[in-house]
C-alpha cells in the first residue's frame, strides 16, 4: 500500500524502508519500533493498523510540517 501511495502520489520520491524486526533488531531499537505495524513520517509517529486514506494523511501532515515557510 505504501508503495502505491508513493507512486501515485508523490511520483515515488518517498523513502520507503522496510525493516524486519525480528532480523533487524538493532535498527528497530534505534528507530524506537515497538509494535508492527509503524510507519514513521517526519517527527510523525503511527503505531496502530490505519486504512489507506488515514496513511495518505499522516504522509501529507508530515510533508506540510517539514516545509518552513517564509515569512
Amino acid at each position: 500500500m505504501l508503495a502505491r501511495i508513493n507512486l501515485s502520489l508523490f511520483g515515488n520520491q518517498l523513502k520507503i524502508q522496510k525493516i524486519d524486526i525480528s532480523e533487524e533488531m538493532e535498527l528497530a531499537k534505534k528507530n524506537n519500533i515497538l509494535s508492527v505495524p509503524t510507519i514513521i513520517v517526519g517527527h510523525k509517529r503511527l503505531s496502530h493498523i490505519m486504512d489507506e486514506q488515514d496513511i495518505v494523511d499522516a504522509i501529507l501532515q508530515g510533508l506540510i510540517s517539514s516545509v518552513k515557510l517564509e515569512e
